[in-house]
């Protein structure tokens, strides 16, 4: 069974954002502010992290976040890459553990590591939250 996204295969990295970024804005009536750059190639694991991560961090601002904006950014950064997914939305408390059922950040996390990146995760209620990968 294979594990990677199929839309890296056929658009890329950045195509593959930009497009997840636009369907999320879409789906939740967003206003998007996107900056996608096109990166240096990747190994598949690091492009598939960070793909895995943004598709993740978008479906939770559209099932939690009731953002009326949402910025996406793609970028280098030196020898890495970033990507930096802000909303505007109801934010949450970071400090709190997550539910027994909450899996989403838990599994970014682990992909992350398993990486070698670094993720961020700053939000709070009331104002927005921002996902920080640096890969």
């Amino acid at each position: 069974m294979a594990l990677r996204a199929g839309p890296l295969d056929e658009l890329g990295l950045s195509r593959s954002i930009r497009i997840l970024a636009e369907h999320t804005a879409e789906q939740g009536k967003m206003a998007l502010d996107v900056n996608i750059a096109d990166i240096p190639e990747l190994s598949e694991a690091k492009e598939d992290c960070i793909f895995r991560v943004a598709q993740e961090s978008f479906t939770n601002t559209l099932k939690h976040s009731r953002a009326h904006s949402l910025k996406a950014g793609l970028k280098p950064a030196g020898n890495a890459v970033q990507l930096q997914i802000e909303d505007d939305g109801i934010g949450f408390d970071t400090t709190k553990e997550p539910s027994v059922r909450s899996f989403g950040i838990r599994g970014m996390r682990e992909r992350v590591a398993s990486a070698g990146g670094t993720l961020k995760i700053d939000s709070k209620p009331g104002a927005g939250t921002t996902v920080l990968l640096v890969v």
